[in-house]
């Protein structure tokens, strides 16, 4: 199933969305050294997923690949979430060297 059809409609297709979306893995704990490797490879990522492709195929002038949750208490972190295309998800996961720390059939994994 395409992006663009799971975007374009509800009701059923909303279940098909879930499970589409649906998280397996979760990688974390980056060397700290690493971190400034991601600026170089940030711009191809997220310009390889679908959702970057689905809005330019509609003439979108902005993204959604970006998106920054600012929480009320302004002493917390603001999370950033990119949406980048598989394969350059996984070479970023390569040079960023992140560790698994969740799995959808194992749960929380140990450091």
């Amino acid at each position: 199933m395409k992006t663009e059809d799971v975007c374009s409609s509800l009701g059923t297709r909303s279940s098909q969305a879930k499970m589409l979306l649906e998280i397996q893995y979760m990688f974390s704990r980056a060397p700290v050294h690493r971190i400034p490797l991601i600026k170089d490879h940030i711009p191809n990522a997220m310009q390889t997923s679908q959702l970057w492709r689905t809005e330019r195929v509609g003439l979108e002038p902005t993204t959604n690949c970006l998106t920054m949750m600012i929480p009320q208490d302004e002493n917390a972190d603001i999370s950033i979430t990119m949406w980048v295309g598989q394969q350059a998800g996984m070479e970023l996961l390569k040079v960023l060297e992140l560790q698994p720390t969740w799995s959808s059939s194992l749960g929380h994994l140990s450091p």
